[in-house]
């Protein structure tokens, strides 16, 4: 299922960072850990897209 409201959005942006610092932990040299994170700020963007109203 696809994140469709702001809260949504933000909730698997903070599990996405939450991936990224756990793989950061176990491996700071994980290029996994940036993947992560560069997915929580594009998820962090969508979800102000939606809380503005934005298309």
């Amino acid at each position: 299922m696809s994140p469709n409201t702001y809260q949504e959005w933000l909730n698997v942006a903070l599990e996405r960072i939450a991936d990224a610092e756990a793989i950061h932990k176990h491996n700071p040299n994980a290029i996994g850990a940036v993947y992560m994170a560069g997915y929580a700020i594009e998820c962090s963007l969508k979800a102000l897209l939606q809380k503005k109203a934005i298309p």
